[in-house]
């Protein structure tokens, strides 16, 4: 039985939107995870030379090891967000004679193939096979370990995922004590890095308490989700069943209602970003991501990196608009007869997304200045010059290039791997913007101005500003032309 479960996973993989995509799309999203591996092999590779350059009185494995708890933790965050639990892989057989233990076995051994408890891997490999020396120590026994401590963070993360009070108050004791061990690095960082070092010599020198303690945590914790799993079996996968609520039940939702003209369209643009999936978490995640980023880079960068990094900026610029103002109409894809069938100002129904994701971008731009004001101002000029261009000329190919798309999208779709509604054309336009900072960068650095590069990068983008009410009349006169087209499309898909 679990033997044919795996059979249709694998079919359910093979028959999802992503083998329907043209050749193209898939070579490019194969290249954009291949880039993303790559990046994290080079950091492994190049990590020990620069920290050995710039600290050269500590080894870079003291660095690195020592800063696991960090690590660690960084990774259990990210997990909160990007990591959900397989249920849509075992809903289907609910209505079928299959034993609840064998889909309980079959919904944990399905969490553990997630990417997120790989990618690590593909950093530290180089990093040890650099900093151990395999002639004295097991470089192979070192990525075990950091795969078993990884494995806890991802225990951790299944034990909160499932119902159950005695389970998520032990998994919220876990995240506590890591934590706290975070914390105590920022305290008392000698300490806690001599002990988070001796951790990882005990894998590579093969002491087996090293090995033991991981591994006896994460059978522990695995054995108390499947007990869990049991236990709440049908509330576990009817908790993955949406819950309509009605519109205007908050606060947020009554003062974007309340706003003249674009009230209405501004709720539902709200309501879409909550009720979907795959914008969710990036709504609650990516300001907070961004001031991050933005901290480490303006602490920790050069002049010459902070300009190397302007792709970067035009992905973090803009907030949640620059991530997904791509798909902006492809939302509608599921209720677009209503849209079609209405008598509806297609300009204000434009101008009121751009509005939208325009406030957005404001609010992280105003909340980035006021950070890099007190830690570089150099660096909020350039970021605050990138904003400018992203809202401007970013968000105008975005919503120009989205008329055009008829694709779909799963609005209850999962947040990651789910290429429904992606497609190389789409890439294509949003790298537009990325090549057209790159000539503005070469010649803002050539004025006799300070900061040329951040003046015109802004310049540009308040020009698309400024003129935003021109373009989105078009755009909204171009939808008008095309509205029907685009439905007689989506009904096809």
């Amino acid at each position: 039985m679990f033997k044919t479960l795996i059979s249709h996973s694998w079919q359910m993989m093979r028959r999802s939107a992503f083998f329907e995509k043209s050749m193209f799309a898939k070579g490019l999203i194969a290249f954009v995870i291949f880039f993303m591996v790559m990046n994290l092999y080079a950091l492994g590779r190049s990590l020990p030379v620069l920290l050995q350059e710039q600290f050269p009185d500590f080894a870079p494995a003291e660095w690195v090891y020592g800063a696991l708890p960090l690590i660690l933790l960084g990774d259990l965050f990210m997990r909160f967000f990007i990591q959900k639990v397989p249920a849509s892989h075992v809903i289907p057989y609910l209505h079928l004679p299959v034993p609840t233990s064998t889909l309980s076995v079959y919904r944990i051994f399905r969490s553990w193939l997630h990417p997120i408890n790989f990618y690590l891997l593909f950093f530290f490999y180089p990093f040890i096979k650099m900093t151990i020396n395999p002639a004295t120590s097991s470089q192979e026994l070192g990525l075990l370990g950091i795969f078993l401590l990884v494995g806890i963070n991802h225990s951790i993360l299944m034990l909160i995922r499932t119902p159950g009070k005695e389970s998520k108050w032990l998994g919220y004791l876990l995240v506590i004590l890591l934590l706290s061990a975070g914390v105590a690095y920022y305290m008392i960082p000698e300490k806690i890095m001599q002990e988070s070092l001796n951790v990882f010599l005990a894998f590579v020198y093969a002491r087996p308490a090293g090995f033991l303690v991981p591994l006896s945590m994460i059978v522990l914790l695995q054995f108390i989700v499947y007990r869990q799993t049991i236990k709440n079996f049908y509330q576990l996968y009817e908790s993955e069943e949406k819950v309509e609520k009605s519109a205007g039940q908050n606060i947020i939702e009554n003062l974007l209602a309340s706003v003249p003209v674009y009230g209405s369209y501004w709720l539902l643009e709200w309501r879409l970003l909550l009720r979907n999936r795959r914008t969710k978490s990036g709504l609650y995640t990516f300001l907070p991501m961004a001031i991050a980023f933005a901290v480490y880079a303006g602490l920790w960068f050069t002049e010459q990196e902070q300009s190397g990094m302007a792709i970067v900026y035009i992905l973090i610029a803009g907030g949640i608009g620059s991530m997904h103002l791509q798909h902006a109409f492809s939302w509608e894809s599921h209720f677009f007869d209503y849209i079609a069938s209405r008598d509806l100002p297609m300009e204000v129904f434009v101008r009121a997304k751009y509005y939208f994701y325009l406030l957005i971008g404001g609010i992280q731009l105003l909340l980035i200045s006021l950070v890099l004001a007190f830690l570089n101002i150099d660096m909020m000029l350039l970021f605050a010059g990138i904003s400018l261009y992203s809202m401007g000329l970013g968000f105008y190919i975005y919503l120009r290039a989205g008329i055009r798309h008829s694709s779909r999208m799963d609005l209850q779709g999962k947040a990651s791997f789910n290429m429904e509604g992606v497609s190389g054309m789409k890439m294509l336009l949003g790298l537009l913007q990325f090549l057209i900072i790159l000539p503005l960068n070469i010649i803002g650095f050539l004025l006799p101005v300070p900061h040329g590069a951040a003046l015109l990068v802004g310049i540009t983008g308040m020009i698309f500003l400024v003129n935003h009410r021109r373009w989105t009349r078009k755009l909204g006169q171009r939808l008008e032309a095309r509205k029907y087209i685009n439905l007689a499309l989506y009904r096809e898909k």
